[in-house]
């Protein structure tokens, strides 16, 4: 999934192994049907960020909260919608 979060672009890669993101410099991602994530000729990493040939994404720092403790924190209305 890509979006904009803060002015900033991000890609978020979902996986058994956990929920990574990282900034997004205008790539146009896909996952496979083997579920490799492609973008701008390559394949990608979703745990690191790096790619195939050799680029790296930038990480985006991040908490992973239960979403009722965040809804108690920031309010009902806090929820990102895209």
């Amino acid at each position: 999934m890509t979006t904009t979060v803060g002015g900033t672009g991000v890609v978020v890669f979902a996986s058994e192994n956990g929920i990574y993101a990282f900034r997004n410099p205008d790539y146009e991602f896909e996952q496979t049907e083997s579920g490799a994530y492609e973008a701008d000729g390559t394949t990608w990493d979703e745990a690191t960020g790096e790619s195939a040939d050799g680029r790296s994404l930038g990480a985006v720092s991040a908490k992973r909260l239960f979403a009722f403790a965040w809804q108690d924190d920031h309010g009902h209305d806090a929820f990102y919608s895209p």
